[in-house]
Parts: structure tokens; C-alpha cells; sequence
């Protein structure tokens, strides 16, 4: 047995929502097959929209991090400068970007970072400059953060 009653809403569609017999509710109570056509196309779609929000940034980006002490880090793994310029180098030839970040950036630093600057010039890369380990920022030509 299949019974229906009207659940009241503020809405001037009163009986857009019904409830059956077994206490599930309705948004088409007479029209199951509109309700599986919206869950089908639902999942259908579904995929896709993951896929798009998974999209990969306009340029590839290569994080340059230079600690204090002289370590170098390249999207976060350790590297030397001979593995740096490997990896500006594939970068190159992907038309990509570099962010570049040295701790304690105030002070002259250690002699490698002359070697790092000097692979990204070679390399002929744009570089974007942050004062923050997460790159969360980008340091202007005049030294000072850029509003977002």
C-alpha cells in the first residue's frame, strides 16, 4: 500500500515534496523516471568535474627553495646544482616558470645562492619571487610583497 501525504512548506509548491508510505520523500511523486534520468546524468557527470577541478596550472612550475645553511630543494626534494640544472632545463623546454624562495633572504647568504640565481639566468626562465617557504606570496621588483 502506497500512501502519499502533501509536506507543507513555505514554498508556493506544496506538493513538489511528498512523502510515501515508506517514509522516504519525493521531489517527483508521480515521475520515478525523471528522478533516475537526474541521478544517471548526476553520475554521469560526475567524473568530469573531478577531472576539471584536477587540471594542471597554465605552466609548469618548478619550487627553488635555498635554506640559510646552503641546502638546496627543488618541489621540496633535496638537489644539487647540477641536479638543479637538469630540472631548469626540462623546465625550459616545457615553457615554465620558476618560484624561487631563500630563507633568510635579508642577509647576503650563503655562496651557493650565486650558483642557483645564476642556473635560473641560463636557463632564461621567469622566476617569481616569494618571502614565504609555502610560496603563498610574490615579492615584487621593488623588494616589497604584491597584493593579490
Amino acid at each position: 500500500m502506497n500512501k502519499r501525504c502533501a509536506v507543507y512548506s513555505r514554498s508556493t509548491d506544496r506538493d513538489l515534496l511528498t512523502m510515501n508510505g515508506r517514509g522516504f520523500v519525493s521531489l517527483f511523486p508521480g515521475d520515478r523516471s525523471m528522478l533516475r534520468t537526474i541521478l544517471a546524468v548526476t553520475l554521469l557527470f560526475a567524473p568530469m568535474s573531478v577531472s576539471f577541478a584536477q587540471e594542471k596550472p597554465a605552466q609548469p612550475v618548478l619550487k627553488v627553495a635555498v635554506m640559510a645553511d646552503g641546502r638546496i630543494s627543488v618541489n621540496g626534494a633535496p638537489a644539487t646544482i647540477q641536479s638543479l640544472r637538469e630540472s631548469l632545463k626540462k623546465l625550459s623546454q616545457q615553457k615554465g616558470v620558476v618560484w624561487y624562495y631563500r630563507e633568510a633572504a635579508n642577509t647576503e647568504g650563503p655562496p651557493v645562492v650565486k650558483q642557483v640565481v645564476q642556473a635560473i639566468v641560463d636557463a632564461r626562465l621567469p622566476v617569481r619571487f616569494s618571502s614565504r617557504p609555502d610560496y603563498s606570496d610574490t615579492i615584487g621588483p621593488d623588494g616589497k610583497p604584491i597584493k593579490q
